[in-house]
This record gives C-alpha cells, sequence and structure tokens, in this order.
C-alpha cells in the first residue's frame, strides 16, 4: 500500500515538474530570419522590443526586420534598423542623403526644423536634409522667406554677413540673421528706409518690388529718351 501511494505520488510530482518547464531564452534562426525566443517559450513580436539592453523590431510573425520601419516606439513614426537588427539613433547617411534619427525621441526620424545645440538645420517630410538655398514660409508682408544651408554640412547660415555684385554693377548687402532668415541691403533700399525714418525697412526679405521699381523706371528713362529723339 506504502508503495502504490509513494509511486502516485512520485507520479504527481513529475507531472507538476513538467507542466513548469522552461525553456532556453535566445536568437533562434532558421530559414526564414532570425527570431527571438523567451524562457517561456514566446516570442518577440509585433514592433520594437527591447533585448538585453538593444532595441530591435520584429513582424507581427516574430521575425526580426531591419532598414527602415514604420512603427510605434514612443510614438509611431519611422525608426531605422540596421543589418544587425539594432536600431540606429543620431545622423545617417544613406544613398547620399541624411538623415537624423532623434535619441530625444527613441530614434524617432526628424521632419522640418531641427536644433543641434547652436546649429540649425532643415529636414524635409521624407525626413532627408536641405542643403543650399530654400524657401520657407513668409513674411508679414507676404515675402516668401530664404535661407540658405551650407552644402557639405546642411548647417544653416546664421549671423552672417556677406555681398554680392549683380551683373548690372549693384551692390547688394546679404545677412543672415539669428534665425537664418536672408535679409537684403541695396542702395535702394537704404534710401527707403531714410525717407520713412523705419531702420528696418533698410533690411528686406526680398527685392522683387525693388528690382520691379528699377525696370519701370528704365523703362521710363527709355521712354523719355525715345521722345527726345523724336
Amino acid at each position: 500500500m506504502k508503495r502504490k501511494i509513494l509511486v502516485a505520488i512520485t507520479t504527481f510530482v513529475l507531472a507538476l515538474a513538467c507542466s513548469f518547464t522552461t525553456y532556453a531564452a535566445g536568437w533562434v534562426k532558421d530559414d526564414i530570419g532570425w527570431y527571438y525566443a523567451y524562457s517561456d517559450n514566446s516570442y518577440a513580436k509585433s514592433g520594437i522590443r527591447n533585448i538585453d539592453g538593444v532595441d530591435y523590431c520584429f513582424n507581427d510573425a516574430g521575425y526580426m526586420v531591419t532598414g527602415w520601419q514604420y512603427t510605434n516606439y514612443n510614438s509611431y513614426g519611422w525608426y531605422y534598423f540596421q543589418p544587425d537588427g539594432s536600431k540606429k539613433t543620431g545622423w545617417l547617411n544613406e544613398n547620399n542623403k541624411w538623415y537624423y534619427l532623434d535619441p530625444a525621441n527613441g530614434g524617432k526620424m526628424h521632419t522640418h526644423w531641427l536644433d543641434i545645440g547652436s546649429k540649425r538645420y532643415y529636414m524635409r517630410e521624407d525626413g532627408s536634409m536641405v542643403t543650399g538655398k530654400f524657401e520657407l514660409g513668409s513674411d508679414f508682408l507676404d515675402n516668401k522667406l530664404s535661407y540658405y544651408a551650407d552644402p557639405s554640412t546642411g548647417e544653416l547660415y546664421k549671423n552672417k554677413k556677406t555681398t554680392e555684385t549683380k551683373s548690372n554693377g549693384e551692390v547688394v548687402d546679404i545677412r543672415y540673421d539669428d534665425t537664418g532668415v536672408i535679409r537684403y541691403r541695396t542702395a535702394k533700399t537704404i534710401a527707403k528706409a531714410k525717407e520713412t525714418g523705419d531702420k528696418d525697412d533698410e533690411w528686406v526679405t526680398s527685392l522683387s518690388k525693388y528690382e520691379l521699381d528699377s525696370k519701370k523706371e528704365r523703362a521710363k528713362e527709355d521712354e523719355e529718351a525715345n521722345t527726345n529723339d523724336e
């Protein structure tokens, strides 16, 4: 009798032990790709998962994915995963275009204005960095605002001055203000500022009005010259 009881207890204990079987956690590779198995025999899947302090991304089937992935971390957006599967943060150069994967936002691709320390950049809707001269927004007079980003680094020109001489000999002073907006000054704008008594009229965001005035003046001079010839 005692023997039967002992056998029954042993069988129960073994069955109980089997019900709590644990598995070795780790990376596994099959014919499809890499996946990560947890010790409870479940798998990492459907989004970004942190494994041993590193972020990886998995599809709904549980396989690790790389490259650009639109997924949710701190918020939905584009994230980039390197060939080894780890999430990339900071600057990324791909196909000769620069992107910024913001570490402060979980590595999410940054768009629009980007300030890093004292440096400023502008990132397009697709995340790529703008270089050279570009227009964005307008002032209260509906003049389009122009900016210039260094062709090599993408850093916005700020607090700089330069001079340009046009083909007609007109000298144009160019200033990049503390926000990067390009402003122009010519003999005409200086005269306008003296006329109005408003110092702000000296530096303008667009010379189109003054160029138009110059064309009108030249047309008037030509008309007067033709009249005199007659």
